[in-house]
């Protein structure tokens, strides 16, 4: 049982819901499936490499972001979560 209230709660998160009526697919955003990013990177200043790291990036708090509301890109979630961390790792 997901402890989600919406409608589309048993839809698993890789899978897309219609849209009503239009055609167009969302994606299914559930509180048991935050965004999830896991990469490797590495900076370079003046073609060498001055930092290397790896990232694991989570938000579990993702449905409660004012800045995601109203924005009709399915990967807003994960563009902000790279925002952040962006902004928090090279200031």
């Amino acid at each position: 049982m997901f402890p989600c209230d919406a409608p589309f709660a048993r839809v698993l998160p890789w899978q897309d819901v219609p849209d009503a009526g239009d055609g167009v697919f969302d994606k299914a955003l559930c509180c048991v499936t935050p965004p999830r990013i896991h990469f490797d990177y590495t900076l370079f200043q003046h073609g060498k490499p001055v930092r290397r790291g790896e990232a694991r990036l989570s938000d579990m708090n993702y449905l409660s972001d004012p800045r995601a509301r109203g924005d009709g890109d399915r990967l807003v979630h994960e563009k902000l979560l790279l925002d952040d961390w962006f902004r928090k790792s090279f200031k």
